[in-house]
């Protein structure tokens, strides 16, 4: 009996995780036309959102977090070839205009500024990436005394009809795999370490960008 063991071990492990699997939702299809990426902005306050609501309001993250999941957003829509949208450093000029045109005071609502960046972009089609919640990981790959969380939403906005097409959501703070075997192939997936909030956002952003179709 004590020979069929490990055997026993390995079934009931390939059964745990088969059971545990996560379920992937299929891509969209999305309408033929010009996309642009915006680049990744940080709300601050519930009306700047196009959906949903901060964590917690007012509270801002360093300005190269920001930069760095540019980064990983272009990065990710080359690997999965989502080619020939305009990048997120054009884009970036017409948000600054955008801003700089609605500076009186008087705030418009978030799905109205987008739809004005989309116009001075000339596009069909704007991803607008959003980070809502950013916590880095204290500790190392196999300890920590708080582990990395974010929060994020990626919407493709219809600019000439002024709507939100579509909305994908990520949410996650990491937790030890005895407290959360319901996702206990993820942990697998990503090697059973403690990642860092940067890891963290690169996994939410590759998994909402091809659901999105990108």
């Amino acid at each position: 009996m004590k020979r069929f063991a490990p055997l026993l071990f390995a079934l009931l492990t390939v059964a745990l995780l088969a059971g545990c699997a996560e379920r992937r939702i299929p891509p969209i299809e999305r309408p033929a036309g010009v996309y642009a990426v915006a680049g990744v902005t940080n709300p601050r306050y519930d009306w700047q959102l196009l959906a949903g609501y901060l964590p917690m309001e007012g509270r801002g993250v360093p300005r190269e977090v920001l930069v760095q999941l540019d980064d990983t957003v272009e990065e990710l829509l080359a690997q999965h070839g989502a080619l020939g949208l305009i990048p997120s450093a054009s884009t970036r000029q017409c948000q600054e205009i955008v801003t700089f045109e609605n500076t009186s005071g008087s705030h418009i609502s978030a799905l109205e500024y987008w739809v004005q960046v989309g116009r001075c972009v000339e596009c069909d089609y704007l991803v607008v990436p959003q980070l809502l919640y950013w916590q880095e990981r204290e500790g190392s790959d196999w300890g920590v005394d708080r582990p990395a969380g974010v929060v994020m939403d990626v919407y493709i906005i219809d600019v000439q009809n002024e709507r939100l097409l579509a909305r994908r959501h990520y949410d996650e703070t990491q937790r030890p795999l005895t407290s959360d075997l319901g996702n206990a192939a993820r942990h697998f997936e990503r090697g059973g370490k403690w990642l860092t909030a940067g890891e963290l956002a690169r996994y939410g952003l590759d998994r909402m960008l091809q659901e999105l179709g990108l």
